[in-house]
């Protein structure tokens, strides 16, 4: 958390469910489209070691999305996809997630995002998610947000 105080970002964590509070320097607006353009999401999603390659999506209730992500160190493709449950401009989105091609049933989580300006062109991000099946793989998530967030964050500036 090298340029933000404890207020800027904030985890609680349950068993089945992450929460992140995020404060990032753009405008719902701004943020808000860093998560529902295509070209904007591949500059900042995914986590650090495996960053975003491409995506798309069609941004209303029953939309669909999808994402790769591709591993930095080398050549491993990770797939995500899902549907838009709630979008309303700047404020609030949310969405299913789950990871494809991934051996097993696949297990879906629903992401839930509100923004909220904080003044001087600030906004406050709650992102929550879950229920998570397991407490390892909520972990893993919690791990890969708070790098996507930093890259979020690098993005905006």
């Amino acid at each position: 958390m090298d340029r933000h105080t404890e207020r800027e970002q904030r985890m609680e964590i349950s068993s089945d469910n992450l929460v992140i509070e995020r404060t990032f320097d753009a405008s719902p607006k701004d943020v808000f489209e860093a998560w529902i353009v295509p070209q904007r999401m591949v500059k900042w999603g995914g986590p650090e070691h495996h960053p975003m390659i491409a995506a798309d999506g069609d941004p209303h209730p029953g939309g669909q999305w999808w994402a790769t992500l591709q591993q930095a160190d080398g050549d491993e493709q990770l797939e995500q996809s899902g549907k838009y449950t709630e979008v309303r401009s700047p404020e609030h989105m949310a969405f299913t997630f789950g990871w494809d091609g991934v051996p097993g049933e696949r297990k879906e989580t629903l992401i839930d995002i509100d923004l909220e300006e904080v003044g001087n062109g600030r906004t406050r991000m709650i992102f929550r998610q879950g229920p998570f099946d397991t407490v390892a793989n909520r972990d893993e998530h919690r791990e890969g947000w708070s790098s996507a967030f930093d890259r979020l964050d690098a993005y905006l500036h």
